[in-house]
Parts: structure tokens; C-alpha cells; sequence
């Protein structure tokens, strides 16, 4: 049957009738990639939203009682899924939808969705139909990409991979790093610190260094200024830090710009939780005021922070945790802990780092750089991938700026 009817088909067009048909077949196939057909989603998001409750009773213009459902103004394609923009009806907020992620993945049939705020009334939904996580990546590949996409040099640090494959950036204010052991977060840190390759080897960035644990930064003092590797150190360091801060104030500066002569000052803080668990109680307190001092003033005078660590201590981070511009946290135990982070309902918002699974080298390391950030000014958590940065790399980093050093 299907063989008569081609040949009719066929008899019915001449050459370049059947190049056009095909053509046409083409070309609906690719729009079809691209568009998701906008009536029908909306009709399955409406059956969706009904069975979990996502509603809003309301009486029409007769006294009847009526039901309103999110509406889809419009859908598209994306690299793992569809994007839906959403109509809420009027007392539904974005928020109540978030609170049904769950449930509307499953009804969509997708292994995840991720609500952020759109414009007022409008709710965007990321489908995702497949596992968008970036695979995991070298440092060199990550370099690539921001050859690819034409990136200079500025104060936007490129640290990873989003999902979507373009590069993710943190802007160069205060940062910090949240991660369970072999969550991937020393990779993280020395990520952050090859970022700011470019400004460090022109001068314009200074690094300082502690780490309690003596762990990440053992052995990198050619690329330091200074590195510390217990409490007294530690606030030898925070006070020379404080006292470049008293001496940039008193230059009456209204915006820092950085110069070789005023150059931007890192201070790079591995295991941020045990610089202020120091048993000495003086010694803890003190540490802990220069601390909030750098956060709090630090930034306007070219002095930044970047701190990492395993967990999310309430002590620590409870008064701190809002000077922080950026907060990133990759594998945690618990939601609350994202939240610590993060800050209240991230967990909820589409934050999971409590459910990325160990990163095991029964399962090849594949879960290890994942990461959830969030920054000021973001509505919604960014999942990204950091890359995997091997100890020969750092060796040769460490090897180059002594090198650089030498020669300077």
C-alpha cells in the first residue's frame, strides 16, 4: 500500500518536485527539534498541575465556581530538554509551583524541573528529559572553551562548565566553597586560583594563603606571597592583610582599580572551619574580628576572600556566610546544609547537593565537581561542574611561577 502511494506521489512530481518535497521533510524534522508543540504541553502540564493540587479556586463573573491552572505561553527546545514560560493564575505564586518540582517531573516524564521567576505572573520551567551534567573535564578543556567563545581577560573568573555547556564565572568578590570530602573541592579551589592566572602573572593579583590542614596549599609558596599553615601564621597573615586595608583607606579611593603597584590582595582559606576553631581563646577572637573585618570592608579596597570547606558549621559561617558575593557548595549530606549555604529554600528552589552521590572510584569519580552557586542578585541556584585538576598540574604551576619569580 505504502508503495503504490509513493509512486503516486512520486509520478505526481517531476525532479525538482521530489527535491523540494524532501526539503519540506527536512526541514519539519529540524523545527520539530527545536519546538515543542505548545498545545499539547499545556494540556499535559494541566492534567499535571490538577492531580498535585496546583490550582486557584475562584468565582467567575456569574457567582460559579471555577478552577484556574498555570497556562504555557510558550515552549521550546533546549540542549537537554524544553523550556516552558509559564502563565500563573492570579494568587499563585512562583514559589508554590517550585514547592511541586517533583511532581511535575514526574508527570512531564523528566528526571528533573528546575523553576525560576520570570517576569511578574510568569514562571520559567527548565524540562529536563535527560541528565544535562556536564561530563566530567580537565582544566584544559575548560581553557578551550573560553578560547572558543572569544573570552578576555576581566573581573569574571571562569571556574566551570554549566549545563548548557557555556562557561560558568564567578565575579572576582568574596567566594566561598562548601564541599564533603571527595565531593571534588579541592579541584574547586584550584580552579578559582588558575582563574586568576591572567591577573597574577601581570601583577595586578597578589596571593595570600592559609591552610590549618596543611593539605591543598602544601608547597605552593612560589605562586603565594605568603602561605601559613597554623593559627599563628594564620593571624600574622590577617593582620598584614588588615593592615594593607588601613593603608588603602587613608588613599580616600571612592572605587579600587588595580594597579601593579596596588595590586587586587586573594586570601585563599583551605579548611575555613578550623582557622576559627582555634583552641586559644584570645587568639580565636582576634582571628575572628580580622575576619569580619576583611569580609565586611575587603572588597571595596581590592582585598578579596576565597574559602573552602568541608561542611557547613552554623559557628562559622552563621554571621559570615552574607559578606560572601558567591557561595558554591558541591556534595553535602543534608538540605539543610545547602540551605546553610546557600541561603534559606535553595534546597527547594532546585539546589540539590544532598542528593549527588559520592563520587567513588567504583563509579569513576563521575559525580565529583558538581556544584550548585548561587550569587547576589541570582533568583534561582546555577548547577554547574567544576574540572579536575591533578597534582602534576599544580606542580607545574607551582614550577612556572617560580620561574616567573626568578626571572621578575
Amino acid at each position: 500500500m505504502f508503495a503504490d502511494l509513493f509512486g503516486r506521489v512520486a509520478s505526481a512530481f517531476n525532479g525538482t518536485g521530489l527535491l523540494l518535497l524532501a526539503v519540506a521533510v527536512v526541514a519539519l524534522v529540524v523545527l520539530g527539534l527545536f519546538l515543542t508543540p505548545r498545545a499539547f504541553v499545556d494540556r499535559r502540564l494541566r492534567r499535571v498541575a490538577e492531580g498535585a493540587g496546583l490550582t486557584v479556586s475562584h468565582r467567575t463573573r456569574q457567582g460559579e465556581q471555577a478552577v484556574s491552572f498555570p497556562r504555557v505561553m510558550k515552549g521550546t527546545r533546549t540542549p537537554f530538554g524544553y523550556r516552558l514560560t509559564v502563565a500563573l493564575p492570579s494568587g499563585m505564586s512562583v514559589d508554590d509551583v517550585t514547592r511541586h518540582d517533583s511532581e511535575l517531573a514526574d508527570g512531564l516524564s523528566a528526571q528533573e524541573v528546575r523553576v525560576s521567576r520570570g517576569r511578574p505572573g510568569v514562571a520559567v520551567l527548565e524540562v529536563y528529559l535527560r541528565d544535562a551534567t556536564p561530563a566530567a573535564f580537565d582544566l584544559d578543556a575548560l581553557h578551550s572553551t573560553i578560547r572558543a567563545t572569544g573570552a578576555g581577560r576581566d573581573l569574571w573568573l571562569p571556574v566551570g562548565i554549566r549545563d548548557d555547556g557555556s562557561p560558568y564565572r564567578v565575579g572576582l568578590g568574596h567566594l566561598l566553597i562548601v564541599g564533603a570530602t571527595g565531593s571534588g573541592k579541592g579541584s574547586a579551589l584550584w580552579s578559582v586560583i588558575r582563574a586568576l592566572d591572567a591577573l597574577r602573572s601581570e601583577g595586578l593579583a597578589v596571593l595570600y594563603g592559609i591552610d590549618p590542614k596543611r593539605a591543598e596549599l602544601a608547597g605552593v609558596g612560589a605562586g603565594f606571597e605568603r602561605v601559613e599553615y597554623d593559627h599563628t601564621g594564620a593571624l600574622a597573615v590577617l593582620e598584614r592583610v588588615g593592615q594593607v586595608m588601613g593603608e588603602r583607606k587613608l588613599l580616600g579611593l571612592r572605587s579600587f582599580a588595580p594597579t601593579v603597584d596596588r595590586p587586587w590582595l586573594v586570601l585563599v582559606l583551605d579548611e575555613f572551619n578550623g582557622l576559627l576553631n582555634d583552641p586559644e581563646v584570645a587568639r580565636r577572637r582576634r582571628l575572628g574580628e580580622l575576619l569580619h573585618m576583611i569580609l565586611s570592608q575587603g572588597r571595596s579596597l581590592g582585598v578579596v576572600v576565597v574559602a573552602a570547606a568541608q561542611n557547613a558549621q552554623k559557628e562559622s559561617l552563621g554571621q559570615l556566610r552574607t559578606h560572601f558575593q558567591t557561595r558554591i557548595v558541591l556534595r553535602v549530606e543534608t538540605a539543610s546544609d545547602v540551605d546553610m549555604v546557600l541561603g534559606a529554600g535553595s534546597a527547594e528552589a532546585g539546589a540539590r547537593a544532598h542528593e549527588i552521590p559520592p563520587a567513588t572510584e567504583s563509579n569513576g569519580y563521575a559525580t565529583a565537581g558538581v556544584a550548585y552557586a548561587r550569587s547576589d542578585g541570582e533568583p534561582v541556584p546555577v548547577r554547574f561542574r567544576f574540572p579536575f585538576v591533578r597534582d602534576a598540574e599544580i606542580a607545574a604551576w607551582v614550577d612556572a611561577a617560580g620561574r616567573s619569580s626568578d626571572h621578575g
